[in-house]
């Protein structure tokens, strides 16, 4: 509830982009059910995939020559997808299925995690 009160989520997403594990009860006002086994590009604004993408890549780059990817971290601003509150419309394509949708600056950190026995995501 303390990472809740704060207004951060924590999402466990492969080097394939598929979120793997929601830490929190509602990451960006969707359901956990709504994003795991999805596709985290999903509900990234369309004009913020490619440089998302290229940003992530950079960093598995720089990491796969560390003995600790757990040191392999950044930040990055950019814009997702949030489900527009109920009666709201105008929203921005792209992510809801017929669900209007709002686009919201987000700051993020991206960290690689390995755990043991397992390849680093």
């Amino acid at each position: 509830r303390l990472i809740e009160a704060t207004g951060c989520t924590v999402l466990l997403v492969g080097l394939d982009f598929t979120v793997e594990a929601a830490l929190t009860a509602a990451p960006f006002g969707y359901s956990r059910q709504q994003l795991v086994g999805g596709s985290l590009l999903r509900i990234l604004h369309p004009d913020e995939q490619v440089a998302f993408v290229q940003t992530v890549q950079a960093l598995v780059a720089a990491a796969a020559g560390l003995e600790d990817v757990s040191q392999s971290t950044l930040r990055a601003t950019h814009r997702i997808l949030l489900p527009a509150p109920a009666g709201v419309g105008g929203g921005v394509g792209g992510g809801g299925g017929g669900v209007a949708m709002r686009a919201s600056a987000v700051d993020t950190a991206i960290s690689m995690v390995q755990c043991p026995g397992q390849p680093p995501r």
